[in-house]
């Protein structure tokens, strides 16, 4: 079961337009606490599923050639080195499935390059008030209610 939801888990996580390098984000929109709380540990949960598959994938080659040698070292890297082979567990999963689900709730099909700011409280508050303060001087914001917090546009 959990590997069947991490499959469809990761499936919606690849592509997805906010779980790209951190580097490409905009800059000042994108807070810290944003950052470390969501997208840094579904980033991981991604990248980690998809070492995992690699590795099981290229150690269960029936036929391996002389031209997997590449492969198969960097498979018995994943196995030695220091994946997180328990963030596939089902509690594990289920947990990086409630930040994804808080992701698309705040941000849905919204790109990055299309907010003002997007952070956590209390992690990023300072940077949001003054995000906020700006929004208010330039127009006047509508607030939705959500679960756990506010959407401001």
């Amino acid at each position: 079961m959990a590997e069947t939801n991490a499959k469809s888990l990761v499936t919606e996580l690849e592509e997805h337009q906010w779980l790209i390098p951190p580097l490409q984000l905009p800059e000042h929109s994108v807070h810290d606490g944003f950052q470390s709380g969501y997208l840094r540990p579904l980033r991981h949960f991604r990248d980690t599923h998809e070492s995992i598959q690699a590795c099981i994938s290229a150690l269960t080659n029936r036929e391996p050639g002389t031209h997997d040698e590449r492969t198969l070292k960097r498979a018995l890297g994943t196995v030695s080195s220091t994946t997180d082979w328990d963030s596939l567990t089902e509690d594990r999963v289920d947990t990086y499935r409630e930040k994804y689900e808080t992701v698309e709730q705040l941000v849905g099909g919204t790109r990055p390059d299309e907010i003002e700011g997007v952070g956590v409280l209390f992690g990023d508050e300072s940077a949001l008030k003054g995000q906020f303060e700006r929004l208010v001087e330039s127009r006047k914001p509508t607030i939705e209610q959500i679960d756990g917090g506010v959407i401001i546009k």
